[in-house]
């Protein structure tokens, strides 16, 4: 039904669509992940949702319904609160690019405000989680959450194909240590750029950066 509303362009049917699934449906009901999604961005919207308090809602919305209710990334128990439908690839599979795109709706969101702790973790996590390699295994969960930091991938991992979204969260990633001041990350992040990643749409940017925020600390040469 929700689908339909969406088709006719009825957004506010489509949202009464979704409200009720989210208050009938039981937790692990596939579903309940859509819903979610489109229900945190009805926070952004109007001017409220302009304003930094309607950015935050929405940013914490969409993590918290669709991701993980903690925003705790280092938590001892933080791995083990994901929401069901998170890292399931069998039954939950036509769900994951809601979860995906909550992910990093959320980390740009909250970048925006300036809350770059926050959106450098969760685009750390959008990479551990989707990374090529983790998508070749099926049915795995989610892993612990770490600090946002960055490791050179090694050569069978820069070979491997990867897809727009998850080349948005490498870049974003990067970005997010820029505002940090964390060079040594965004060196370590971005170098399989130097002799690889050529289909990369961000490649090109991604290398004016590292090679200037490099300079700025003597590892040009590296």
């Amino acid at each position: 039904v929700a689908h339909c509303w969406y088709m006719q362009n009825h957004d506010q049917n489509m949202v009464r669509a979704y409200q009720w699934i989210a208050k009938n449906f039981c937790y692990s009901n596939k579903y309940m992940a859509e819903a979610q999604y489109w229900l945190a961005l009805e926070l952004g919207k109007g001017l409220k949702g302009q304003t930094q308090e309607g950015k935050r809602a929405m940013a914490e919305a969409l993590w918290k319904n669709c991701v993980n209710p903690s925003l705790h990334f280092l938590e001892s128990n933080f791995s083990r609160q994901y929401h069901y439908w998170v890292g399931r690839e069998t039954r939950y599979a036509d769900v994951q690019k809601y979860v995906q795109n909550a992910m990093l709706r959320a980390g740009k969101t909250f970048s925006e405000i300036g809350e770059h702790d926050y959106a450098a973790n969760i685009f750390y996590i959008y990479m551990d989680r989707y990374s090529p390699r983790a998508r070749k295994r099926p049915g795995e969960r989610v892993q612990a959450a770490r600090p946002a930091r960055a490791r050179p991938r090694t050569a069978d991992e820069e070979d491997e194909e990867d897809d727009e979204l998850y080349s948005t969260a490498r870049y974003a990633l990067g970005r997010e240590y820029i505002a940090l001041n964390n060079v040594n990350n965004l060196i370590n992040l971005f170098q399989p750029f130097v002799s690889g990643l050529r289909d990369d749409p961000f490649r090109l940017s991604a290398l004016k950066l590292l090679g200037f925020h490099a300079a700025r600390v003597d590892r040009a040469q590296e």
